[in-house]
């Protein structure tokens, strides 16, 4: 969700740039906001974001000691509305606590562990598309920057 609610806000807020912008702007100034909005770049930091996401849970699944889970049950039972029989249903749910044996402690530390080597492979994969996008358009002038950002 907090995903969603960053991606729209990052397409509101580069719609919302015009040429006139960028012609204010310095060229370093442009080089960020056109890399930062580059569809590569982009793709290489919802990676970060969803793998840093990942990781935190598994860090406070490990905290905890135990899951949770939701465990529901749907009871139909008659009652009585006036002089009229009336059928109706209700669900009960109850959380069930399960605690991490050894093995699945085990099994999430290694999961943390291979997601901690892809999060600094999309880190460094992001920071090297970023600079060379932004090698490339430092040297752009206005126009062309707009162009490249506006695509």
């Amino acid at each position: 969700m907090k995903l969603l609610i960053a991606s729209v806000a990052i397409l509101l807020l580069s719609s919302c740039t015009s040429l006139e912008d960028f012609q204010k702007m310095s060229p370093e100034a442009r080089a960020h906001k056109t890399c930062n909005n580059d569809v590569t770049v982009r793709h290489y930091g919802s990676q970060v974001y969803q793998l840093s996401n990942e990781i935190n849970q598994i860090d406070a699944l490990l905290l905890k000691g135990y899951k949770t889970r939701e465990n529901c049950t749907t009871i139909t039972y008659e009652r009585t509305s006036g002089d009229k029989p009336d059928s109706a249903i209700k669900k009960i749910c109850t959380e069930v606590v399960i605690p991490i044996n050894d093995y699945v402690y085990k099994f999430e530390e290694n999961r943390k562990a291979k997601l901690s080597i892809e999060l600094e492979e999309a880190k460094d994969k992001k920071q090297i598309n970023f600079d060379q996008c932004f090698n490339k358009v430092v040297s752009m002038n206005a126009e062309q920057a707009f162009t490249r950002f506006d695509n």
